[in-house]
């Protein structure tokens, strides 16, 4: 068993060029999905991206908890990844079957304003958050030690 293993490290160093001990922990994914109450800031995101969707003549979102649920799962797994992305979005859209899901994150901005701004500056961001076909919103934040928000944004049709 011993043989094993040590012909098992061999062959990830040469696969990798690093040594077992070198390799960089798996990122976990969430697994679990908890209520998430909303706060004032997320209740913020909210109402500023409505405000834009409702200048653009677009159908304002109604709310959705289970979105929010599973933005806030994400919220969570970036903080203790310490990483920002969309990573295992097809995880996040496979709890909605049959419903297209779009999603928007942002990292780091001092408050709701800004991290709308810049959402409606990216035209990925934009196209998504003004897209008509999107009817639902579910909006999670959270804050690492440093206060910087982590925000999960996630858009779903009927």
């Amino acid at each position: 068993m011993k043989l094993l293993k040590i012909i098992l490290q061999f062959f990830i160093m040469l696969w990798t060029g690093k040594t077992v001990s070198q390799q960089e922990p798996p990122k976990t994914q969430p697994v679990k999905i908890y209520p998430h109450v909303l706060s004032e800031f997320d209740l913020k995101i909210i109402n500023e991206i409505n405000e834009s969707r409702r200048i653009n003549g677009v159908p304002m979102f109604l709310f959705k908890q289970e979105l929010t649920n599973v933005a806030a799962s994400h919220c969570k797994w970036m903080l203790n990844n310490q990483t920002v992305g969309h990573d295992y979005f097809e995880e996040r859209a496979a709890r909605f079957p049959n419903h297209a899901l779009g999603e928007v994150i942002a990292f780091g901005f001092k408050n709701e304003k800004s991290t709308i701004s810049a959402w409606l500056n990216s035209p990925s961001h934009r196209k998504s958050m003004l897209n008509p076909k999107y009817f639902y919103v579910g909006v999670a934040t959270v804050f690492d030690s440093q206060n910087r928000a982590y925000v999960t944004a996630l858009f779903l049709t009927k």
